[in-house]
């Protein structure tokens, strides 16, 4: 496949199996809301974990299926063809980047104009992790 053939290939497939699916399911699990990852957040808040996390995992389920895929040499079972499992991946992986600008906007904004991952990650992780025992403060 040339340089050129990939090229089209790649449009046509973000085409097909890419974009109508997130179009669709987008508006579908938004729940009518104007927050494109409300799904995530509604999500998140019921299990305790952040909207990324949500995402990571959703987006982990069609990885797995991916590898199965890759595993077995194509005979393993399938609910649907590979290329709707691999829509579905880089659907999710944008999602996880648009959930990850999200994040960093509402940061930029809180922090004055300057984004810190750093302090994004120890602030993420601080909500998860239990307060010390009494007995050993």
């Amino acid at each position: 496949m040339t340089l050129q053939e990939r090229a089209k290939f790649v449009q046509n497939f973000i085409d097909t199996h890419v974009t109508p699916v997130m179009v669709s399911k987008g508006k579908e699990y938004s729940a009518g809301v104007d927050d494109a990852n409300a799904n995530f957040k509604r999500t998140g808040s019921a299990l305790g974990v952040d909207p990324l996390s949500v995402a990571f995992i959703f987006a982990s389920k069609h990885w797995d299926s991916i590898t199965n895929y890759v595993k077995t040499g194509g005979k393993g079972t399938l609910t649907e063809p590979i290329e709707g499992r691999l829509g579905d991946l880089i659907n999710y992986l944008l999602i996880l980047a648009t959930i990850i600008d999200e994040k960093r906007n509402q940061q930029t904004a809180t922090l004055g104009g300057q984004f810190n991952p750093l302090v994004e990650t120890a602030q993420e992780q601080a909500k998860y992790i239990s307060p010390a025992p009494s007995w050993r403060r």
